[in-house]
């Protein structure tokens, strides 16, 4: 593949970046961003978000930079601490107010493709980088960034990783090591956004730009700066990271692994285009648009095309399941490095066949107009039916509002510990009260003593028709006492520890059926139920607050284990085997 300046003749900034052309473009994304995603600005929080903020209002940036047990208290399976900095910066200037956090993220999605388009400007010319940071940003992972806050490190990665390669080029054609040296520390900004821009510095080494030698020793840097932050987190994480990808994927599946790899390619334009007929037309526009890249060394170019592609998906292989076409709306923030590939094969392809023929760019620009259309099409249809945040909205006020002594909410969106442990952490804190308990299913007062009135609690469903609530008090009793008929005590083999930010657990004594953790914030009540894909095993999944372990046999009967409540500030082991004389106390919370 082979990436040559469009104007060899001209060196230095201007022939580069031409100022006044940059301020066009920079300015008419900003107008498209407010147009096409402005409407985030009237959102509110969900997912992770109340517990980003509260590693930011409790943590400084040296603490969740720095200190293994603060930043694994939020994840363990990555270290990504800019996203709690550009909280923390949030926070601090601006209080709870959401609606300055959603400005900052559209401020986000601005650089990100600003800086995509300056990346761009150096292969081709400025009208065809304007169109190809138009390309990105109407892309889906791009739209769905714009209304999800805990997306923001993605699109603050894609700004930095854009403007390093950008200075690497510089660097290497015109053998500034000051650009070699800016563009290796905007990588490890990069870096500590997020991992899927790890690649870089290998994906730079094989442009076609110079001698390999010289490749070699702008890069340098860049390799430096990936070792540094290979150790640092190493020491954050107490290893790689990942979602169990060692202990499910490579012993469990290597060939379904291996065969899903394959398929990536076709995964990322399935989840870039969508699943419909269309994107059939879409699917093979792209793919005919990029032949421009292998008309010069042909051989040369495809393996760079497959070495890219490889070196792309490296850092998703250990989130293959997400990466399904069908999976939903939020795995598509996976996607910014294949948008941005995309964008850019397309841009740079299109813009060497019309410099051969003239009389091909109107034809060059009818053709990503067209696949703007059908990249815009499938990432606004994925923001305009995601449920999920005008439910959290609705959710989310209930809880800070209801009193905690009579109201109960069955929870619209089933494992979202995330998002209730979040606020029942916020709500006494910055409101009065604490949150009313939160249930999944007939999961509360499992033990058959208990009382089963709920002691003059209602608990109540959001209709999302209607975005109001209805009471389900009923219902939910029916689905308990639905529950409690299948309840045994069978012998259970329970043990749980959490350390370095990971449970670790052995469960027995069955091998078929299915072992389960429930865990939610108030004793009793459970939100969240997440099954263990193994007896013995270990997961990056925070499961924390009041838990209980569980058995459902293949003939339907369920045996629980006693309650447990599991802090996250501190290590914690359970151990359980029935039949016991005496259950062991529930311990209480620490707030």
């Amino acid at each position: 593949m082979t990436l040559s300046n469009p104007k060899p003749g001209l060196t230095g900034p201007v022939s580069w970046l031409d100022a006044r052309g940059t301020l066009f473009a920079a300015l008419t994304f900003a107008a498209a961003v407010g147009l096409l995603y402005g409407r985030a600005i009237t959102g509110w929080w969900h997912l992770d978000e109340p517990l980003i903020l509260k590693q930011a209002i409790l943590h400084s940036p040296p603490e969740y930079f720095f200190i293994p047990r603060v930043w694994r208290e939020l994840y363990a399976v990555s270290f990504t601490p800019w996203l709690t900095l550009s909280f923390d910066f949030d926070y601090t200037l601006f209080g709870l107010r959401p609606a300055a956090f959603y400005a900052h993220q559209l401020i986000s999605v601005w650089a990100a493709v600003t800086a995509f388009y300056v990346l761009l400007t150096a292969w081709v010319s400025r009208a065809f980088a304007w169109m190809g940071g138009w390309l990105l940003m109407v892309s889906a992972p791009l739209a769905l960034a714009s209304q999800s806050l805990p997306i923001r490190h993605y699109l603050t990665g894609m700004a930095f990783a854009s403007l390093a390669m950008y200075l690497w080029i510089r660097a290497v054609r015109e053998h500034r090591r000051g650009c070699a040296w800016a563009g290796a520390l905007l990588f490890f900004l990069a870096a500590l956004c997020k991992e899927i821009y790890l690649p870089l510095p290998f994906m730079v080494l094989l442009l076609q730009e110079k001698s390999w030698q010289q490749r070699l020793r702008t890069t340098w840097p860049m390799l430096l700066m990936l070792a540094l932050y290979a150790s640092w987190r190493l020491w954050m994480l107490g290893g790689l990271g990942g979602y169990g990808f060692s202990a499910f994927m490579l012993e469990k599946a290597p060939l379904l692994m291996a065969g899903a790899v394959l398929l990536m390619p076709l995964s990322f334009f399935l989840k870039l285009f969508g699943l419909g007929y269309a994107s059939i037309a879409w699917i093979s526009v792209s793919l005919v648009s990029m032949l421009g890249l292998f008309r010069a060394q042909p051989r040369r170019a495809i393996v760079t095309a497959l070495a890219f592609l490889v070196l792309t998906a490296i850092p998703l292989i250990p989130l293959l399941s997400f990466l399904s076409p069908y999976a939903d709306a939020e795995s598509h923030r996976l996607l910014f490095m294949p948008a941005a590939l995309l964008a850019g094969a397309v841009s740079v392809g299109l813009s060497r066949w019309s410099r051969e023929n003239p009389r091909h760019v109107a034809l060059s620009v009818a053709i990503m107009s067209f696949l703007g259309l059908g990249l815009f099409m499938h990432g606004h249809s994925l923001i305009n039916s995601w449920q999920m945040p005008e439910a959290a909205r609705q959710e989310g006020h209930f809880l800070l509002s209801k009193p905690g002594e009579t109201a109960a909410l069955s929870v619209y969106q089933p494992n979202q510990q995330y998002f209730y442990e979040g606020l029942a952490w916020l709500r006494p804190r910055f409101w009065e009260g604490n949150i009313p308990p939160t249930v999944f299913g007939g999961y509360f007062e499992l033990d058959p003593l208990s009382d089963a009135s709920l002691a003059g609690r209602r608990v109540y469903a959001l209709d999302p028709g209607c975005n109001c609530f209805h009471d389900v008090t009923l219902q939910a009793l029916a689905k308990r006492k639905s529950l409690l008929g299948r309840l045994q005590e069978r012998p259970l083999h329970v043990e749980v520890e959490w350390e370095e930010g990971r449970s670790r657990w052995s469960l027995g004594p069955y091998t078929s059926g299915t072992y389960f953790f429930l865990a939610g914030e108030h004793p009793g009540w459970y939100s969240t139920r997440n099954n263990a894909p193994a007896v013995r095993g270990g997961w990056a999944l925070r499961i924390a607050g009041y838990v209980r372990v569980g058995y459902e046999s293949p003939e339907g009967w369920v045996t629980l284990s006693p309650e447990f409540y599991l802090d996250l500030d501190r290590e914690e082991r359970f151990h359980w085997d029935y039949p016991v004389v005496k259950r062991p106390a529930v311990k209480e919370p620490h707030l």
